[in-house]
């Protein structure tokens, strides 16, 4: 007969509910926008697929329920189905203490990136000496 400690790996340290939450909420929103980068879709298309099942929502609505991170899992569900996802891998979804540290990690990088890309010239060579 096993033990408990052999049949469940030990959790890794665990976040109070709240951050684990947030954690997933942020997982939700991640894999709908790489399904819909995957595809080359628009929060414009999305619409109209959705529509077609019944959920009916503007591009710019739509835009703000996925960033704003807070839907249901039903609408998540028609996301999914209106992109025509019919696997999906959420071994990436780390809902640990260091799943989250690396989280924010990202977000910052990407937001830092974001930044110098609005601060570079639109002509790199702009202001550049001459060439010999």
């Amino acid at each position: 007969m096993s033990t408990p400690s052999q049949i469940a790996p030990p959790l890794a340290a665990a976040l109070p509910q709240s951050a684990a939450q947030e954690e997933l909420e942020s997982a939700a929103k991640r894999l709908i926008q790489e399904q819909m980068r995957s595809r080359k879709l628009s929060y414009a298309e999305l619409s109209e697929r959705l529509a077609s099942l019944g959920f009916v929502e503007t591009p710019a609505r739509l835009n703000r329920k996925v960033n704003r991170k807070k839907f249901q899992a039903s609408f998540f569900i028609a996301c999914l189905l209106a992109l025509d996802v019919e696997t999906l891998d959420i071994s990436g979804v780390d809902v640990s203490a260091a799943g989250r540290r690396q989280r924010l990690a990202r977000e910052q990088f990407a937001r830092a990136d974001r930044e110098a890309r609005r601060r570079r010239p639109l002509n790199p060579k702009a202001g550049a000496l001459s060439e010999l």
